[in-house]
């Protein structure tokens, strides 16, 4: 069948497995593992024994060379997954194989306040809640130009997160996106923030309201993994934190001074909308040190013991 959107197909190491990810499947029932482990995954991750059908030499070329992605038609009619999530999967031989996550939408080239109307509009959003930077609303008119170019479609302005996504403070958000009726998450500012709103969404659909339910749904194992849609999340970013580009989320639980991850497979952003002119107002210290923070993350890849072909590429 003619597909839409971006197919991904990675091996890694000698492994035998094939995980082949792509943007126009339907949700399904859970699929297993090379490794005999059953996940819960919708039907966009398809396993194939590459080397059944390539050989071991041709297996191993492939998983050497790294990974291709094919820009494929569209598909007409049918539900669509609405994002790739990033997953591990145990193959049947050394190594995992990966699907990584692709950002439905990435614009550039216009400042944020006058492209975010189209982009909401593109998602079929009509109450927007803008979750931003306390610093960059008091100290210049960014936040107020992108509310007043979205006229009533702005529902809502919350600021005042802190450093690290504390509990409390998503649960705040998220009782202000519920009471505002938001139908999207729109974050203006950095990391913390982005992660706030991945998981302001999962408290809005789970119906958490407190710290303890909230954490109930941290990363435990590959069975607190959900695929449940949640409200969709824009993300215009100040820092180079770059955790719009991922589906995990980083939450402090307070009371045992630890910083949970959360995974939920509609976590990733529909959309992120670049405008280094908002950077400008970024301190040059937070902006620098998020920088290399970058520099951390690809350090980290390079050295994993799993890394893999499309990390080590990246």
């Amino acid at each position: 069948s003619r597909l839409d959107g971006v197919m991904m197909i990675q091996a890694v190491g000698m492994t035998s497995t094939l995980t082949v990810a792509h943007a126009g499947a339907r949700m399904a029932t859970p699929v297993r593992s090379s490794a005999g482990l059953e996940l819960g995954l919708p039907s966009c991750f398809l396993s194939v024994d590459v080397r059944t059908s390539l050989g071991v030499g041709g297996a191993a070329l492939l998983a050497g060379a790294a990974s291709a992605v094919l820009v494929v038609g569209r598909r007409r009619g049918g539900a669509r997954c609405r994002n790739l999530a990033t997953m591990a999967l145990p193959s049947a031989t050394k190594g995992v194989v990966n699907t990584h996550a692709l950002p439905s939408q990435v614009v550039w080239g216009k400042p944020a306040a006058e492209v975010l109307p189209e982009v909401l509009s593109k998602l079929g959003c009509k109450r927007a809640i803008l979750l931003v930077s306390r610093s960059l609303r008091s100290s210049s008119k960014a936040v107020d130009e992108i509310a007043s170019g979205l006229g009533d479609t702005c529902v809502a302005v919350w600021d005042g997160m802190p450093a690290h996504t504390p509990r409390e403070a998503v649960l705040q958000a998220a009782r202000a996106a519920r009471e505002a009726g938001a139908d999207v998450v729109v974050t203006v500012g950095g990391g913390s923030l982005t992660d706030a709103a991945k998981i302001v969404r999962i408290a809005l659909q789970t119906g958490a309201d407190t710290p303890a339910a909230l954490g109930e749904h941290r990363f435990k194992d590959i069975a607190s993994v959900r695929d449940t849609m949640l409200i969709p999340q824009v993300t215009i970013p100040t820092t180079l934190s770059a955790g719009e580009f991922s589906p995990f989320a980083g939450c402090t639980d307070t009371v045992t001074k630890t910083k949970d991850t959360y995974v939920w497979l509609d976590a990733l952003p529909k959309a992120i909308v670049l405008d280094p002119g908002l950077t400008m107002h970024t301190p040059a210290w937070l902006f620098l040190s998020t920088g290399l923070r970058s520099v951390d993350h690809c350090v980290e890849a390079l050295c994993s013991p799993a890394g893999n072909p499309y990390s080590d590429g990246a």
